[in-house]
């Protein structure tokens, strides 16, 4: 499977099409799969534009409405996870993940889902410490506050991605332990720098030294987290450079390989070109089942309201049970009739399915199915 993956793409959809476009025509290659590593700014209208945390000089409303009012359609599969310059009022509602636009797919505060027979697992959103052990409480009316506390990425969403244990088997043939194949992120995983060419991005960002020297850049638990999903890759954005490391496994057999993409400028592309192992030509979104047993697990421990919570009291997840594997048999069938644990769609959100702009029902097609 051919993928392209851009870092930010600040609403520049139409020139993120174009620039696909002409790789293949230059390449002779197909692309299948556009993935982005947030700030999509999926800006509908000018109250999206209002209630984002952007500074008023940088404030544009972008491509995505085009797509979004039906203008234009995304010509490939386009999956991204948010950043710290996105619409609270269409990303908080999909807090599952869902569809924004015909062909354009947000993978939620967390998700893994399947395209194809490849597993795509994200996390959205920035690390601030002060905010990580915070309940979810923000909404509209936004207070300059909660326009940007919503994307800071909370503790809930690394430990549910923590308890992922199924280890993939279509590898083609390959024994490595790999429980997704691609991992997305906005912000860094902490502590990568060590892993790659820390003087070259110290030259190209030298802004991030003192964070580097003081343990600060990026996600705490990541380096945890690509130990124990081992993606062969994890891309990144936010920083606006490219960054390369290796994190190798089992007596250096294998590695996960992370890569940083650049921004758009004005005198170069960002996007970068990958191939991931695929047994299908097959670029549909299927639900998950093992991450849907994940939600229904947590459901209970989801913390809901302006509170924080002491360090030493967060609970620890177990992960699903018996009950929480039966429960999601029963209420698939009963949600979407028969179907086959690895091979479900998730619905276009077209007009059999209803109006994808109608983002709580989106919300309350996951809820149906975790409850």
């Amino acid at each position: 499977m051919k993928v392209a993956v851009i870092g930010c793409c600040h609403g520049e959809l139409n020139r993120l099409y174009m620039e696909v476009e002409k790789y293949e025509n230059e390449k002779n290659e197909k692309v299948d799969l556009i993935l982005c590593c947030g700030d999509m700014q999926t800006i509908r209208d000018e109250n999206d534009l209002q209630d984002m945390a952007v500074k008023s000089h940088r404030s544009k409303k972008g491509d995505f409405w085009e797509y979004y009012e039906g203008l234009k359609k995304a010509p490939k599969l386009t999956i991204f996870i948010g950043g710290n310059h996105e619409t609270p009022n269409v990303l908080i509602p999909l807090y599952y993940g869902g569809w924004v636009a015909p062909n354009i797919f947000y993978l939620g505060s967390s998700g893994v889902i399947r395209v194809g027979d490849v597993r795509v697992a994200g996390i959205s959103g920035i690390y601030k410490n002060y905010d990580h052990f915070r309940g979810y409480y923000e909404s509209k009316p936004f207070t300059e506050e909660s326009k940007r506390s919503w994307y800071h990425i909370r503790w809930l969403e690394i430990q549910k991605l923590l308890l992922i244990e199924n280890i993939k088997s279509n590898f083609l043939g390959s024994t490595e332990s790999r429980k997704v194949d691609v991992m997305i992120s906005h912000d860094w995983p902490n502590g990568i720098e060590r892993f790659g060419n820390l003087n070259y991005l110290i030259r190209r960002k030298p802004y991030l030294k003192e964070d580097i020297e003081l343990g600060r850049l990026g996600i705490p638990g990541c380096i945890e987290l690509i130990e124990h999903l081992r993606p062969t890759f994890w891309f990144s954005g936010h920083h606006h450079c490219f960054f390369d490391a290796s994190i190798e496994f089992e007596n250096q057999l294998y590695s996960s390989e992370f890569r940083a993409i650049d921004k758009f400028k004005n005198s170069n592309s960002p996007v970068r070109y990958f191939d991931i192992n695929s047994n299908k030509n097959d670029v549909r979104i299927y639900l998950d089942f093992e991450w849907l047993t994940i939600l229904r697990s947590v459901k209970a421990n989801i913390p809901k309201g302006n509170f924080t919570i002491d360090k030493n009291s967060i609970p620890k997840l177990s992960g699903p049970t018996k009950s929480d594997i039966d429960a999601i048999y029963k209420n698939l069938k009963e949600v979407i009739g028969d179907f086959d644990e690895n091979h479900y769609e998730w619905p276009l959100w077209g007009q059999a399915n209803g109006n994808f702009k109608n983002l709580q029902d989106q919300y309350n097609f996951i809820n149906r199915i975790i409850e």
